[in-house]
């Protein structure tokens, strides 16, 4: 179970204060936290829906190391004075190692705390609140981001991307299903990149509240106005035509092929590892790597050999590590179909090369030791044993009957 600390800022009169403030709070609160919560939380008319019914969503770390999650709706009538409808914002807090409980995705938070009824529906009075104790729930499944790019298209999620990742603040207008599109965003990056990316679902736009995205409605001059000469895009349309100028890196371009090739799941993989450096040269390397990966099939053999004969020194970064490991992996497989194929005449030209590559990865062994009894003329011999057979005459431990069903026999038809 995580532990969730909680705090409720909204605007209420009362003997110890009035106006929009915390109000409420759990014990594991600091005076710290309270303030970061108080400097992002929304305040009179600040949400874009002025229906009873609209929810706001702000995700932003605070000065202490832990993260807020914000669920924000009206909430009766202002007790200002000044009219309309209330503005309610509770906050949940974490600390690091229970927002990496959830995959550093807020979202999951947010369905966690709801499955466990903790959402209030009105404030009833000041003083103290008890913390919450939720239990993890399962990751988005992967067809959230291929939902997300039907939504907006690939080119603007990529483009979003490209937004959120870096250092910065825009401002989106008019996305709709907008935490579907923003959990997308997350989950396409690595855990540990998931907490910068600051954002806010269903308010105005303030420059009080330093956010890296905000997902607002349609905008007037007063944010025109506002966010002039403050290094802030706003973007109102998410139609490829009427993007900004803009380039992806290589991070950007690879998820995008992700979805677009159905590797969703290499996606999901490539994110839950731990990235020791994420700077930008470091993630570029990666996502190439990953690009190789699932474009391994269109690789020349010849550098499919050379990766496998010559493969890519360990040690310097670990998710590439592993990443260079599953291209040798992959590339090891789809040279095993390509030589299982080969008319006869190309497999004498390259046998001698088929032979140093089952000396540098055994995987290539039983297919050699196959190809040399049925092809004629194959020299020299494997200079490795042929292993011990059992009574059906496939290799002793075999699960899939003889070497030759490797070859499959259309292309023994051909030799």
């Amino acid at each position: 179970m995580t532990t969730v600390e909680q705090a409720i800022f909204t605007s209420t009169s009362s003997i110890t204060g009035q106006g929009y403030r915390v109000v409420a709070s759990s014990p594991g609160l600091t005076a710290e936290d309270k303030g970061g919560i108080a400097t992002c939380s929304p305040s009179h008319n600040s949400m874009c829906d002025e229906s009873d019914s609209a929810i706001g969503l702000t995700f932003y770390g605070l000065r202490s190391g832990r993260t807020c999650v914000g669920r924000t709706f009206h909430a009766g009538c202002e007790q200002t004075g000044r009219g309309g409808k209330r503005v309610l914002t509770q906050a949940f807090v974490l600390s690091p190692a229970g927002l990496e409980e959830f995959g550093g995705n807020p979202f999951a938070v947010l369905r966690a705390l709801d499955d466990n009824g903790a959402f209030v529906a009105e404030f009833t009075n000041e003083g103290a609140l008890a913390s919450v104790a939720v239990a993890p729930v399962g990751e988005s499944d992967p067809e959230r981001w291929s939902a997300a790019c039907h939504l907006v298209g690939d080119e603007a999620m990529g483009y979003l991307l490209s937004r959120v990742m870096p250092e910065g603040r825009s401002i989106i207008v008019g996305l709709d299903d907008a935490s579907t599109v923003v959990e997308a965003l997350l989950l396409a990056m690595p855990v540990n990149l998931r907490i910068g990316c600051s954002f806010s679902i269903g308010l105005k736009f303030t420059l009080s509240r330093r956010l890296r995205l905000c997902v607002s409605g349609p905008v007037g001059n007063d944010t025109h106005r506002t966010i002039r000469g403050q290094k802030v895009v706003l973007v109102e349309s998410l139609r490829p035509a009427d993007l900004p100028e803009h380039e992806l890196r290589p991070w950007q371009e690879m998820v995008v092929d992700c979805r677009r090739t159905g590797r969703l799941e290499h996606l999901r993989n490539l994110t839950r590892m731990s990235f020791d450096d994420t700077s930008d040269d470091a993630m570029d390397g990666i996502a190439e790597r990953q690009m190789a990966v699932n474009h391994v099939t269109g690789v020349a053999t010849a550098d499919l050999i050379d990766a496998v004969l010559d493969p890519e020194p360990q040690g310097r970064n670990r998710v590439l590590d592993e990443l260079n490991a599953r291209y040798a992996a992959a590339a090891t497989q789809e040279l095993l179909a390509r030589f299982a194929c080969v008319p006869d005449d190309v497999l004498r030209a390259e046998w001698s090369t088929l032979l140093a590559l089952a000396e540098t990865n055994s995987a290539f062994m039983p297919l050699c030791l196959s190809l040399h009894e049925r092809v004629g003329n194959l020299e020299p011999a494997p200079p490795f044993a042929v292993p011990d057979r059992d009574d059906d005459g496939s290799p002793a431990g075999s699960a899939s009957g003889p070497i030759s069903c490797l070859i499959g026999s259309e292309h023994g038809a051909n030799s």
